[in-house]
């Protein structure tokens, strides 16, 4: 499931019958990344990241949301700046290590997988995490 738009008959549908249009949308890419992350949980898939202190591991999952991120949101919000914690050479995102740009006109910041210890494990504390800021 990699639509940007949740089913109405899906648990969130009352909530998000509140909001319309990109703003929506943006909340089904959060949801298709978090049920990509939640598929791809505990299958053996996480690696240690090299160089990277404040956590231990990345995994299929992160690649997956972050995907899932890159595809959708510069269709739904074209021009804008996204950030994301995972290293990557997708033109859709800003470097992490020069971010420039992302604190002029409307800027994204995301972690694919906020928590993929806990997602290796298939534990429950963890959450696709995705902000939004206007020229910072």
């Amino acid at each position: 499931m990699e639509t940007t738009t949740p089913k109405s008959n899906s648990k969130y549908a009352g909530f998000l019958s509140r909001f319309d249009g990109p703003f929506l949308a943006l909340i089904g890419t959060v949801l298709a990344a978090g049920y990509a992350v939640r598929r791809l949980a505990g299958k053996g898939t996480e690696v240690e990241q090299p160089g990277e202190s404040h956590r231990a591991v990345s995994g299929e999952g992160d690649a997956k949301s972050q995907e899932i991120f890159g595809k959708n949101i510069p269709r739904i919000y074209p021009g804008a700046k996204i950030l994301v914690e995972e290293p990557t050479n997708d033109a859709a995102f800003v470097s992490r290590d020069n971010p420039v740009g992302i604190l002029e006109g409307l800027g994204i910041v995301g972690d694919p997988a906020d928590g993929t210890t806990m997602v290796s494990i298939n534990g429950v504390n963890w959450c696709v995490a995705l902000g939004t800021m206007w020229n910072g």
